[in-house]
């Protein structure tokens, strides 16, 4: 076996999920990695700098960024994870439809047009506006603007795929179009469909920090990186550590998911082996 050759491949695919299991261990481990409370309030220690006690400083409330930080990756976790959830079986559902029926394809591909005329952040901003911020309704609004990615994405691989030899033996022999669909070509879907949903989850991060910036994704009181960033501004010349740290967490995550997915869709494209 080349040993190189296979870690040339997968490269990208190693060094992106190592970044990303990075945030992921510091999710599932916050209360151990955390030095501090992150909600606990002590105005006699109001914006001070990093410190042994306090590696990134305090806020202006006394709370410590560090931990506050930590906890935030296990808030966008949780948030990205339900959204490609949420995406990725209705998604599935509506692009096999759409790439299967004609009917289907015509109605489906329609509606999806008119989501994806709008902005990611716009849409899921408008929805949020109506329906008002927490979790649950931001987990929705970001998997609206979400969902249409996904049914093009499975879409273009079923229109290929029932084209295929044993698909059309499937149906010569009688088997349903449910089996079809669901037993013959979903397996089909499932490489392409990785990649888009780990793309998808490096949006849903950056929307979600930057929804709650805005004030209409997470209440103030839940340590999120948007919030952090959203308190953090108005001292943005007085204490640029605040502002740096939550945003380098941000530009970490984003960043490992985007090498993760360039590196997956390398690794399963057939065409590269």
């Amino acid at each position: 076996m080349n040993y190189a050759k296979t870690w040339y491949r997968y490269k990208a695919v190693i060094f992106g999920g190592i970044m990303f299991l990075m945030i992921v261990f510091t999710a599932i481990f916050a209360p151990v990695v955390a030095t501090q409370d992150p909600a606990k309030i002590s105005m006699t220690q109001s914006l001070e700098p990093p410190s042994a006690q306090h590696l990134c400083g305090t806020d202006e409330f006394g709370r410590d960024v560090f931990s506050r930080i930590v906890y935030g990756a296990r808030i966008s976790l949780t948030i990205s994870l339900s959204v490609l959830v949420v995406i990725g079986v209705i998604g599935s559902v509506l692009g096999l439809l759409a790439g299967y029926y004609s009917l289907a394809d015509t109605i489906i591909m329609r509606f999806m047009d008119g989501l994806m005329a709008f902005p990611t952040v716009i849409l899921a901003l408008v929805i949020l506006t109506v329906l008002g911020s927490g979790i649950p309704n931001l987990v929705l609004a970001l998997s609206v603007s979400q969902i249409p990615r996904v049914v093009r994405t499975v879409r273009t691989t079923v229109i290929s795929a029932k084209q295929f030899e044993h698909i059309e033996a499937a149906r010569a022999m009688g088997a349903t179009d449910m089996r079809i669909m669901f037993l013959y070509i979903f397996p089909l879907c499932i490489s392409p469909l990785i990649v888009r949903l780990t793309l998808a989850m490096a949006l849903t991060v950056l929307s979600e920090a930057s929804l709650t910036f805005l004030g209409v994704g997470l209440s103030p009181e839940i340590p999120s990186w948007g919030t952090i960033l959203s308190e953090a501004r108005q001292h943005v010349s007085t204490s640029p550590y605040l502002i740096f740290l939550p945003g380098l967490a941000i530009l970490w995550s984003v960043l490992s998911l985007n090498i993760l997915g360039d590196g997956l869709r390398d690794a399963l494209d057939p065409r590269l082996n």
